[in-house]
């Protein structure tokens, strides 16, 4: 019996993923008569909405959410872009500290010092 109902459940399995393979893939009439494609993942990324305005050898001191070390001043940028609330980055060259800001501080002139500013995506 547990031999039978084994075959039985290999059968259904393999009948849904031959099934998926050949009609899944290929799309569904809509009723219009033309096919909607089926949902295949997509290897380009969706445009993102924001970008980092890069600003060499300049502070924003001030307005820190938080702040940690970083890989390199492009981990700090993609952290900024993830994170909704953040609105600008401060990175210290020498320490690879990088000060997530919630508000965009003024900017002075320091060579230790690169930041970025999150601005809409053209």
């Amino acid at each position: 019996m547990g031999k039978t109902i084994g075959k039985i459940v290999g059968a259904i399995f393999v009948g849904v993923a031959i099934w998926w393979l050949t009609e899944g893939l290929r799309g569904r009439d809509n009723g219009g008569g033309a096919a909607v494609p089926a949902s295949i993942p997509s290897d380009t990324p969706p445009s993102p909405k924001y970008r980092m305005k890069v600003e060499p050898n300049i502070n924003r001191n001030g307005g820190q959410e938080r702040d940690f070390v970083a890989n390199d001043f492009q981990d700090c940028l993609d952290t900024c872009l993830l994170e909704n609330d953040c609105k600008a980055v401060t990175f210290n060259k020498s320490s690879r500290q990088c000060w997530v800001k919630t508000n965009v501080p003024l900017r002075s002139d320091d060579s230790t010092y690169d930041s970025a500013v999150k601005v809409a995506a053209e």
